[in-house]
């Protein structure tokens, strides 16, 4: 990567090349992990900016994400949350069928049919048992990171997205830009949570009181930052969430802004600083323990200029 860390506003695919290129990403197959959390504008990586990525990478390209409790019509419509902990194993069907109505009324489904991009969803990997072996995931995340928190998640790594594992591989986490009150910002050390196959992901490994939460993150990044060679990228082109929290925010379009680079920690605190909320909330309440252990560069943020972006506020 020639750049530690690139922010640039975005308008055009040819602004995205010319961000993209800065990243210098360069691979033969790509697996990207978008923001697939709920189906409200702003709340999901819509086509045209996954377009405009896949457009500049040449190569394979996979889709990784996981079931979710919100992603479905039910909640667009009425804002009920239907699926939870107690019912996730009879509610099965309902998520298939959830899923593909929200990628056929997104538009996603034909864009990845038009780019034939696969699409592995790490919830039904597990559910058919369709993983890799989780002592081989534990050898190779304990020779560069220390051991997970959760041990069950040595074991959710799909068996398909583990044989693509090479030097000619890159993992794209593909983040959206979001505020949120109990954490100032859900950016994309925290999109690697998405990739806990438990549609809830609560209580078990979510939290308010934001305890339990930044070792879940922790160690989905462990995990497949052991496994891959991570690129870090915090989108809010078109759309981003500004507000009190990513359900009670408000869409905030045109922000045209994008962040990436090669450490997470670096990305989402240089993407906070741009949108005008204090990097050190992001420090304290969420990535503590994940800056531990993957470090961060606090001279990146002497270099952010004011008014670069219009800003975002996530108080209530």
């Amino acid at each position: 990567m020639k750049e530690e860390t690139v922010f640039m506003k975005v308008r055009t695919f040819e602004e995205f090349k010319n961000f993209i290129n800065k990243l210098n990403l360069k691979g033969k197959t790509f697996i990207i992990k978008p923001n697939w959390v709920e189906p409200s504008k702003g709340q999901y990586t819509e086509p045209l900016p996954l377009q405009w990525l896949f457009d500049c990478l040449e190569g394979k390209k996979v889709i990784i994400e996981s079931h979710t409790a919100w992603r479905n019509k039910i909640l667009l419509e009425t804002g009920e949350v239907v699926v939870n902990e107690k019912n996730m194993n009879e509610k099965k069907d309902f998520l298939r069928e959830q899923e593909k109505w929200f990628l056929e009324y997104t538009g996603l489904s034909e864009l990845l049919k038009e780019y034939n991009v696969e699409y592995i969803n790490v919830t039904e990997e597990v559910w058919k048992k369709e993983t890799a072996d989780p002592k081989i995931i534990q050898e190779i995340i304990e020779k560069k990171f220390p051991p997970i928190k959760h041990k069950e998640l040595y074991g959710v790594v799909p068996k398909r997205i583990f044989e693509l594992r090479n030097e000619d591989t890159i993992f794209i986490d593909f983040a959206k830009i979001k505020t949120d009150g109990s954490i100032a910002l859900t950016l994309s050390t925290k999109n690697l949570f998405g990739l806990i196959p438990d549609p809830k992901r609560s209580p078990k490994y979510h939290d308010h009181e934001i305890k339990i939460l930044p070792y879940a993150i922790l160690d989905m990044n462990e995990i497949y930052r052991a496994l891959f060679n991570c690129v870090f990228i915090n989108e809010g082109i078109f759309t981003a969430i500004d507000g009190p929290s990513p359900e009670a925010g408000k869409l905030k379009e045109n922000l045209n802004l994008i962040v990436g680079g090669k450490n997470s920690i670096d990305v989402d605190l240089v993407t906070a600083k741009l949108v005008g909320i204090d990097p050190q909330i992001l420090l304290t309440k969420l990535l503590n323990p994940t800056k531990e252990v993957f470090g961060f560069n606090p001279k990146l943020l002497e270099k952010i200029p004011e008014n670069f972006v219009d800003k975002l506020t996530f108080e209530k």
